[in-house]
């Protein structure tokens, strides 16, 4: 069986961008990229695997750049 990455992407109003991964309903890393790093973080992830969330904010309390480990 083979699982894939899913990535949960959220733009906020501040213009960071937030990500959550997530294989087989297990969170992994939550990171927060500028908007300019964020387009070359997901330049190699296929599209299928990113999902385009609304959010107005996130309490993870995290600056971009940082990164909080998964559970």
């Amino acid at each position: 069986m083979e699982y894939a990455m899913t990535f949960y992407c959220t733009r906020l109003p501040d213009g960071t961008m937030h990500v959550q991964n997530a294989v087989s309903g297990f969170l992994g890393q939550h990171h927060v990229h500028h908007p300019e790093e964020f387009e070359r973080w997901k330049a190699g992830i296929p599209e299928k695997q990113m999902v385009w969330l609304d959010a107005a904010f996130c309490d993870c309390g995290l600056q971009p750049g940082q990164v909080k480990p998964g559970r």
